[in-house]
């Protein structure tokens, strides 16, 4: 006779199961937190990058042999400001989106806060490198036009901040810019060459001044980054001192209960030391 093993073979059938459901769900925990820490460790290298960028940069600048006429270095310098430049914008973008998923509720407890930390430390890396990439941009500009105004009183020429800026966004390499402007004033043909290579020169430093613009707009922008964190640090401590006043409140309303209790007992004790002070008194009357 054959015997009916179904009831026998179902529990066997729920615990594997199980044992599925639960590997499924730790396999897409540890997928996503791989990707978590991946994309870290790509915004991480990408700051180290802009952090070489600015040491290159500056032994560059520090050599003796610089000089704005230099092609070489100058393009060099130009090459590795924009792919600074363009490095900030992307872990600018990558922060926000940090901000935005911290916001989303379809996440585990330890993804929020890996994220949590990883933005944070991102975000410190951040702004400390981009501004050291600012001072050394304005440092670059002040030396170059510093160079510029010194061999303009070498040559007995006063030169207007414009024309110092237009020089500085040559980038031709030519012989002597100053001797050749000298040369122009002595020829009346050369004027209108003059005016061609002003107009020129005007373009460009429009073309510089928008860039400078959308740049200045990319530096707000970080600027607010940064005074956001600070009012998170304020909201924070107000917190922090919101609870710390409502604790005190209790405390002090423990310590009128306490209070009242200990002159209740008090009282307690004197009405019973009354009382036992009459008897006292009345036996001894009696006797």
């Amino acid at each position: 006779m054959i015997r009916d093993r179904l009831y026998e073979l179902r529990p066997f059938n729920t615990e594997e199961s199980i044992e599925i459901e639960v590997d499924t769900s730790m396999q897409k925990h540890d997928e996503e937190l791989y990707k978590v820490l991946n994309r870290f460790l790509v915004i991480r290298e990408q700051i180290d990058l802009i952090r070489q960028n600015i040491d290159t940069m500056k032994s560059l600048i520090n050599e003796q042999k610089f000089h704005y006429k230099d092609k070489n270095i100058r393009d060099q310098i130009e090459n590795l400001i924009s792919d600074s430049l363009s490095k900030s914008k992307n872990v600018h973008n990558s922060i926000k989106s940090y901000q935005e998923e911290l916001k989303l509720p379809s996440q585990s407890y330890t993804i929020f806060r890996i994220k949590n930390m990883q933005l944070a430390l991102i975000k410190n890396d951040y702004l400390n490198v981009y501004r050291e990439h600012t001072l050394f941009v304005e440092k670059y500009e002040e030396k170059l036009k510093k160079v510029l105004k010194r061999e303009a009183q070498i040559m007995s020429r006063n030169i207007s901040i414009e024309e110092t800026e237009a020089l500085i966004a040559e980038k031709e390499q030519v012989p002597s810019l100053f001797v050749g402007n000298i040369l122009e004033e002595t020829e009346k043909a050369q004027c209108e060459l003059r005016e061609i290579v002003q107009r020129h020169n005007m373009l460009m430093t429009l073309e510089k001044t928008l860039e400078e613009v959308r740049d200045m707009f990319f530096q707000i922008s970080t600027y607010v980054m940064e005074q956001g964190s600070l009012i998170q640090v304020i909201e924070y401590e107000t917190e922090n001192a919101t609870t710390y006043v409502d604790k005190g409140g209790s405390e002090l309303e423990k310590a009128r209960e306490l209070q009242i209790k200990a002159l209740k007992k008090k009282t307690y004790i004197l009405i019973i030391l009354l009382i036992v002070l009459g008897i006292i008194i009345l036996i001894l009357i009696i006797t």
